[in-house]
């Protein structure tokens, strides 16, 4: 005879973690650069650190279970990758995944930096993080995840305030909330029609 419902139990904490994060989520905001001063020195090296937290918001992408920190600032031309990650995908020839992360609003700069990325370092996936994005950008990464080989994803790094002063818990949600992707065909509707 089984003792326990392990599954039930997962089930059951889950769900508690679910309602701590909503609780979470529901604090005042706070503005990211409150919570990291700089890009490279604070919010890259969290980014690192809690890449669970990437795998948890990427729900899109399969073969991120594995996901592990090769290098931070790697080298990539004359520009520098935020992050570099692997993950272990038998029986494939990609496993790099790049990380783009900033403290600004989405820009064309970032943008081009992960297509070349992509492209430098043969990427499975490319994640941008950043507090907020264009609808243009949005809609960019939606084609480029269609039609490059590698996963594109975006998401919002969001901070709220914790219960101690000067604290604040940092959270990563889909970039699109409730907006339907756009498909090329709706880019060339609206431009011709």
């Amino acid at each position: 005879m089984k003792h326990g419902y392990p599954r039930a139990e997962r089930i059951r904490a889950d769900k508690e973690a679910e309602r701590l994060r909503a609780e979470r989520l529901a604090r005042p905001r706070r503005h990211i650069r409150d919570v990291f001063q700089d890009e490279a020195r604070n919010f890259t090296p969290w980014i690192a650190e809690n890449l669970w937290m990437v795998k948890r918001a990427v729900k899109g992408i399969k073969d991120l279970d594995g996901l592990s920190l090769v290098e931070t600032e790697h080298a990539a031309g004359r520009s520098r990758i935020d992050v570099l990650a692997r993950v272990e995908r038998p029986d494939k020839r990609r496993h790099n995944v790049v990380i783009e992360n900033q403290l600004t609003p989405s820009d064309a700069s970032h943008l081009g930096r992960l297509v070349k990325y992509a492209q430098l370092v043969d990427a499975y996936a490319v994640i941008w993080i950043c507090p907020s994005f264009t609808s243009e950008d949005l809609d960019t990464i939606d084609v480029l995840h269609r039609h490059m080989p590698a996963r594109f994803a975006a998401f919002r790094c969001v901070a709220n305030q914790a219960e101690e002063p000067n604290k604040a818990y940092v959270d990563l949600l889909p970039a699109r909330e409730d907006r339907p992707r756009r498909d090329i065909d709706d880019f060339l509707y609206d431009y011709l029609g």
